[in-house]
């Protein structure tokens, strides 16, 4: 059964993974709604921080069907994060899982979820650097409300290897 709005299929994926990032508050791990970002607005982050600094941030897009369009937003989420996602429902996600080589190409990850609360991950984005300075700037002022004036008070440490703790829920049930 599909979910009939895209607020079910977030409201429903996040609370399942919410309930998991919990246990990690310990390591730094937070979560954010609807981050104003340059060049769009990612549906949801998830971030370490350490500090007022922001040492890894992934970037999570949710659609019904729009597979290309999800794409599309989810590139342009790697100008300010190391990692980015598209969440599908699964049972309209077989376009996409047919061309899973594009979403390789763009280097950002495809995960399908279903109402029976079942997880596929087709793809694991390699964590990178993100593109953009500027754009992480913005992204870690706008999430820890902090005022940035130079580059020396660059919160967002630009790093691929700030999501080792981040790595580990790969091998957490939830998205094995």
């Amino acid at each position: 059964m599909a979910f009939k709005t895209e607020y079910q299929l977030t409201e429903s994926f996040l609370l399942k993974v919410n309930q998991l990032l919990d246990s990690y508050i310990e390591y730094g791990l937070h979560t954010q709604s609807e981050v104003r970002a340059p060049g769009g607005i990612p549906d949801y982050v998830i971030y370490r921080s350490i500090g007022n600094s922001i040492h890894y941030l992934i970037a999570i897009e949710f659609k019904l069907k729009n597979w290309h369009r999800a794409l599309e937003q989810a590139f342009r989420y790697r100008n300010f994060a190391n990692e980015a996602y598209v969440i599908l429902d699964k049972e309209t996600s077989n376009s996409a899982k047919e061309n899973i080589v594009l979403f390789k190409k763009a280097n950002v990850g495809l995960i399908t979820y279903d109402t029976s609360d079942s997880i596929e991950v087709l793809n694991f984005p390699i964590p990178s650097t993100p593109f953009s300075d500027e754009f992480s700037r913005e992204v870690a002022s706008e999430i820890i409300s902090t005022n940035i004036r130079t580059t020396d008070d660059l919160p967002f440490i630009r790093t691929a290897r700030g999501g080792y703790k981040l790595s580990r829920l790969r091998q957490l049930e939830l998205l094995a």
